[in-house]
């Protein structure tokens, strides 16, 4: 059985030997990183919208390149802002257990939710529709 001062001082060498790899090997590093963050990110997608019903809730649409994460009660501009990123959002759902207050919708029916509800008001859309009667 290995004591944990042990594991401590493998770990220690193992991070300490990462690290002058990286400083080596920039490219192939950048390249690792890349494929493997893409992957991490694809998957904990796939693993929310699979929690959140792995289809738009209003129409039905299942292909996953096309659903989008959606604040139920807008706010989320101002929510990613406080979170930092869209990617980093998948994230903080994950970390807080899938909490409520998320849908998952086709982009289309996010882009019709949003006109319906007016929650772009800083884009073009807003200061169109704010301007005409609809």
């Amino acid at each position: 059985m290995i004591s944990e001062q042990a594991k401590a001082r493998a770990n220690a060498y193992k991070n300490q030997w990462n690290i002058e790899w990286r400083k080596k090997h920039p490219k192939e590093y950048a390249e690792y990183n890349r494929i493997y963050t893409r992957e991490y990110r694809r998957k904990l997608r796939k693993e929310i919208v699979a929690h959140y019903g792995g289809k738009c809730i209003r129409c039905g649409f299942d292909d996953i390149r096309a659903l989008q994460i959606d604040h139920t009660d807008g706010g989320g501009a101002k929510h990613r802002k406080e979170v930092v990123t869209a990617y980093l959002l998948l994230g903080w759902i994950k970390r807080n257990n899938f909490p409520k207050g998320f849908q998952i919708l086709c982009a289309n029916c996010n882009w019709i939710k949003r006109f319906e509800n007016n929650e772009n008001n800083n884009s073009k859309l807003g200061r169109v529709r704010s301007k005409t009667k609809i």
